[in-house]
């Protein structure tokens, strides 16, 4: 349909340079109108190049055998009753403009919408196609604290041994007296990208310092330093889908979040893992019947993972490494009113135990670990001649960790939520930390002791009760809760637990309570109240005072 158009029209727009000033004028946009089709048309693939060239040649020719045969016919003598017309009249313009535009306007628009519409030209509120790809979330949290302690606190006991092994002298001392009021802040900044129905990116900025990996707050009060932004979560994660739409593995990669069933008794919330992990789901609800393939409500899981911990440049066999294993299951009831959640976990820490340098020499001080909070049970790793200090785990750690969780949604959206958790360091042992030490140990809060003097301190337990909304994201959701943990000694790495409860750390018991209420819609205020002692050596409690503000995006 163009070439016919642009045949027909060609020869009458090459007859610009016979007809008079204005009409030529028209003739000229005409044609160039018509050129920049014909460029369109060769552009598009709908005519090549050459057949371009040819149409051009064919009306140029055409229109010179319409100059000659109208200079004929001007020179020929008129018929009787003939009227001669020397010119175009505009209303003859006009019809072939509207017939061009008529005739072409459908086609053309078509094609230009058509595209438009694939590359998503200014159309208002559209975006390009990656973006919808990503999504981002995050939150801000202003926290007002307290620490309030014991009148019957000893001073100048409480060793800060990450910070001793940090300066290499044990000149810091935990705070243990003087009562703490603190404003603190908390940002985080998460970014989820979609790679393809299976595969996602996932990022998070958060808060915090590169020192403490159980931490994302900042206390507010140095006007001379800006908060540090740190790359919180960098991981990548697939998800197959079997036939049957059940997403039977899934894998991780990266930075990433807890993949395990737990609670802060072993693991506190902020820590991330680095490293690679497994999870493999089986469903016992699943059948051959049609009616049955989606029910999901019975599934079997294990998950696997493999953690570095410290890269060691010189000896790849005294690298540090975190194991983990857990074997699980979920149980959703009929009437989908209650979920129950079971999970045994075995974590095994590898070459984490501190190795004693022989006399003048400092070959092992890598063997001291990076960051502590308070409660494992240290020895000396200096030689006694050397005037620095460094400080090792007397104990290794492989901890036998079970997690159950029951949450009733009889009375939706008010849910009751009950969770377990019991853990036991069973790769502490007397004899291997005597001969690792040489038979002296240091207990933190009771100074320097022999490994017979001290007792076996190796389990833990919380029970957590939780009623209310399940997320607080609405105005007027609510929840309170109320927990009680008993954590010893060298139950679990002190590192990697709770940073709160007793101000983090192990060889601690207490109770925690408080409350969440919205305020608006992902705007909540929450307090929290942990009430904490010392379980082995010198006293020490503390009352931990949290008044939250939170708004979520």
């Amino acid at each position: 349909m163009y070439k016919k158009l642009i045949t027909a029209f060609l020869p009458l727009v090459l007859l610009a340079g016979s007809v008079q000033a204005g009409e030529k004028e028209e003739l000229i946009k005409l044609r160039n109108t018509t050129a920049k089709l014909l460029q369109l048309l060769v552009q598009e693939g709908v005519i090549s190049a050459e057949r371009a060239k040819d149409m051009v040649a064919e009306a140029q020719e055409e229109a010179e055998k319409q100059a000659r045969e109208e200079k004929a016919k001007q020179m020929a003598e008129p018929e009787p009753g003939e009227v001669r017309i020397q010119y175009v009249p505009q209303f003859v313009k006009d019809q072939i403009r509207q017939q061009v535009r008529a005739e072409l306007r459908e086609d053309v628009s078509n094609d230009v919408m058509g595209k438009a519409k694939q590359e998503r030209w200014g159309v208002p509120g559209v975006t390009p196609e990656w973006i919808n790809r990503i999504k981002l979330n995050g939150d801000v949290r202003l926290r007002a604290q307290s620490d309030v302690f014991a009148d019957g606190n000893p001073d100048n006991i409480y060793i800060d041994y990450s910070k001793a092994n940090e300066d290499n002298i044990a000149s810091t001392l935990h705070n243990t007296t003087i009562d703490r009021h603190r404003l603190r802040a908390r940002l985080r900044l998460g970014l989820k990208a979609k790679i393809t129905n299976d595969f996602t990116a996932n990022i998070r900025l958060a808060t915090g310092s590169g020192d403490d990996p159980v931490s994302t707050n900042k206390t507010m009060g140095s006007y001379g330093n800006k908060y540090s932004i740190l790359i919180d979560r960098a991981y990548l994660k697939f998800t197959d889908l079997d036939v049957n739409d059940y997403p039977w593995i899934t894998l991780y990669g990266g930075r990433m979040k807890n993949p395990f069933l737990s609670s802060d008794l072993v693991w506190d919330s902020d820590l991330a893992f680095d490293g690679i992990a497994a999870t493999y789901r089986y469903n016992l609800s699943g059948s051959d019947n049609l009616f049955d393939m989606d029910d999901r409500r019975k599934t079997l899981y294990m998950t696997a993972g493999f953690f570095p911990l410290d890269e060691v440049e010189l000896s790849s066999d005294d690298d540090k490494w975190l194991f983990g294993l857990q074997l699980g299951g979920k149980y959703i009831s009929e009437n989908n009113r209650s979920i129950f959640e079971l999970g045994l976990s075995y974590y095994d820490y590898e070459n984490i135990t501190g190795t004693r340098n022989e006399l003048n020499s400092n070959i092992y001080d890598y063997t001291a670990p990076d960051f502590m909070q308070q409660g494992n049970t240290l020895f000396l790793i200096k030689d006694s001649a050397d005037p620095d200090e460094l400080y090792g785990l007397a104990s290794d750690y492989n901890l036998l960790n079970v997690t159950g969780r029951l949450t009733f949604t009889h009375f939706a959206p008010t849910n009751v939520i009950v969770t377990a958790d019991w853990v036991r360091n069973i790769g502490y042992d007397k004899q291997e930390i005597i001969d690792r030490t040489g038979g002296s140990v240091i207990v933190n809060g009771g100074g320097t002791a022999t490994v017979d003097d001290i007792t076996e301190e190796v389990d833990g337990y919380q029970l957590k009760l939780v009623v209310g909304w399940p997320q607080i994201t609405q105005r007027y959701s609510w929840r309170v809760f109320g927990a009680y943990k008993h954590l010893e000694r060298d139950a679990v790495l002190d590192a990697f637990t709770d940073s709160d409860f007793h101000l983090g750390g192990t060889n601690a018991k207490g109770f925690l309570i408080g409350g969440e209420y919205g305020v608006l819609d992902n705007v909540s205020i929450a307090a929290r109240m942990l009430s904490t002692d010392e379980i082995q050596g010198a006293p020490f409690g503390v009352d931990v005072f949290q008044l939250d503000l939170n708004a979520k995006f």
